[in-house]
């Protein structure tokens, strides 16, 4: 199972031809997809993306986007796999797709129709940064103290590998979304880079 990626025999040639691959959860997923116009999905078959999975991909893309559930699984599914991306294809380009109120993919067509799912997974691309940034906030309350600057804390760490302009990008955003002077996060984000990981 850690080798097998469901439909990978049928989307390489559309892989390779825009060198892009998309990672679904479920081959009921890829089929959606498939109807929506995309032709580069692939699924791992009830486990999670391995080591092997990512060494397959990159011998025929350069991106690959990850589609996971919305739901609080599909998101630790994607932190772990942006990691292992990062670890074993340090040169290939990531993107994660984000869907529409917690939906998998199938119910994206579904309930909104093939041109939605089509829109979704050509336009709510997010970077590795921008997802694990909105992916800290859940589960706490952010206007609580205690959680906001463990929140924050998280978001240093995920910051420390982002580029200067992503890190910009972000630090502005949580300066202007909570009123925290947008110098102190720069001073915050210093300090965490010194600090041993």
């Amino acid at each position: 199972k850690g080798k097998i990626l469901y439909n990978f025999d049928l989307a390489k040639n559309h892989i390779r031809q825009t060198n892009t691959v998309m990672i679904f959860e479920g081959f009921m997923d890829v089929i959606s997809a498939d109807m929506a116009g995309k032709s580069v999905g692939v699924a791992t078959m009830g486990t999670a993306l391995t080591r092997e999975h990512v060494q397959q991909l990159a011998r025929v893309a350069q991106r690959i986007l990850l589609v996971y559930d919305g739901d609080e699984a599909g998101q630790n599914a994607a932190r772990r796999s942006i990691n292992l991306i990062r670890e074993h294809a340090k040169n290939m380009d990531i993107g994660v797709v984000h869907l529409p109120d917690n939906l998998d993919p199938d119910e994206v067509r579904i309930q909104r129709g093939l041109k939605v799912l089509q829109q979704v997974l050509e336009q709510n691309i997010q970077t590795p940064v921008e997802f694990l940034v909105n992916a800290a906030r859940s589960g706490k309350n952010l206007s609580n103290q205690v959680q906001y600057l463990s929140f924050l804390q998280e978001v240093m760490d995920t910051l420390k590998l982002a580029t200067p302009v992503e890190q910009d990008i972000q630090l502005t955003r949580i300066a202007n979304e909570f009123g925290t002077e947008k110098q102190a996060l720069q001073a915050q984000l210093k300090q965490s880079i010194k600090q041993k990981p």
